[in-house]
């Protein structure tokens, strides 16, 4: 999760009167001038002291102002590539944007059905059925995993779901051997912190299930079971992630609910 991402969900998700929550706000409404601020000038800038960035940075999930600083520069220079549907060289010399996403799409979802393994579905099912509390650490809330939280929630099962890394590592801390870890989370999305998360998880003998666009994901090492594809390291990736979560909701639901 980038620096922009980072900041886009602290201010979704916080008060309206929460201090911090307005200077992320007055940070996104001047994104450019951050690369060449200094802690000092950015300070200014948002009408709060140094010690509030400073914290703010920590909040985060950043070591401090300079990581937080450097990270959002890279997240604003590169935005017009990582933010992008599809990869702007699979455009064919034929095709329009449109005509390629559909192409592409259609490629991911015959792939997922090739190499879609129902008893892993089963067994993800059933591992998560067993235990007393789910918590799923996610890059951002979908349709899919808030529908596979309600199934959860109809089968009495004590679920919760974290987008901050910070969060996520102290719910990590709260986790045993009755608790499953659901980590969905796209590779260009990976933090220290959430593996930190993930780490803790394992330590604790949580039960883990990774989501990942990448065969070579750090967090698949801490993994239970897995799911991973070698995506495209862009947003159309995440329709593949939701395929695989929609189908595992269908098999918890014909097991558990229906």
């Amino acid at each position: 999760m980038n620096a922009l991402d980072n900041m886009l969900l602290y201010f979704n998700n916080s008060k309206q009167d929460d201090l911090y929550r307005e200077v992320v706000g007055n940070i996104l409404k001047k994104l450019k001038k951050v690369e060449k601020a200094s802690i000092y000038e950015l300070a200014e800038m948002c009408f709060v002291s140094t010690t509030t960035i400073s914290r703010l940075c920590k909040k985060l999930g950043y070591k401090n102002f300079m990581d937080f600083k450097l990270e959002l520069s890279n997240s604003v220079k590169k935005y017009a590539y990582l933010n992008r549907y599809i990869p702007i060289n699979s455009i064919g010399k034929s095709e329009d944007e449109f005509d390629a996403y559909f192409r592409i799409l259609k490629k991911q979802v015959e792939e997922f059905q090739a190499e879609l393994d129902r008893d892993l579905l089963t067994k993800i099912a059933e591992a998560m059925h067993n235990c007393r509390k789910i918590s799923i650490y996610t890059y951002g809330t979908s349709f899919a995993e808030l529908s596979l939280q309600s199934d959860l929630v109809m089968t009495g099962k004590e679920t919760v779901l974290f987008l901050d890394p910070s969060d996520q590592i102290h719910d990590a801390e709260t986790l045993d051997s009755e608790c499953f870890a659901f980590i969905s989370i796209p590779s260009l999305s990976e933090s220290a912190a959430t593996e930190e998360a993930v780490k803790i998880a394992q330590e604790r003998n949580a039960r883990i299930f990774v989501l990942t666009t990448s065969r070579y994901s750090a967090f698949l090492k801490y993994a239970d079971y897995s799911y991973c594809f070698d995506g495209m390291l862009h947003l159309i990736d995440m329709y593949r992630m939701t395929l695989f979560i929609n189908f595992l909701s269908m098999t918890y639901r014909k097991n558990y609910i229906d």
